[in-house]
């Protein structure tokens, strides 16, 4: 299992929530002040469909369109030859 998943292994089965005629089952796990919730397709457990993130300063929810289990072709994360050697960044330096 990727890492960005790995909270997924101690989430508990929150509930079953139904929208547009599709069941969904929404885990969810606890760490500090951070709440994690991940809505899978219930006839397909391994579609993500919905990600949402709930803490005392922020909540954002990401909505998931369309996902692939394979490994992407290593070419996607290659850095385009124009944009080698090339930063915007400029380092802040506190003294």
């Amino acid at each position: 299992m990727p890492a960005v998943w790995d909270w997924l292994e101690k989430a508990d089965f929150a509930h079953n929530r139904t929208e547009g005629g599709e069941t969904f089952d929404v885990w969810r796990y606890h760490i500090g002040g951070v709440t994690l919730e991940l809505a899978v397709a219930a006839k397909e457990p391994n579609r993500p469909v919905e990600f949402s993130r709930r803490s005392a300063h922020d909540h954002y929810r990401l909505y998931v369109q369309e996902f692939r289990s394979e490994k992407p072709h290593s070419s996607l994360f290659d850095v385009p030859k124009e944009c080698e050697g090339r930063s915007t960044f400029e380092p802040v330096h506190i003294n």
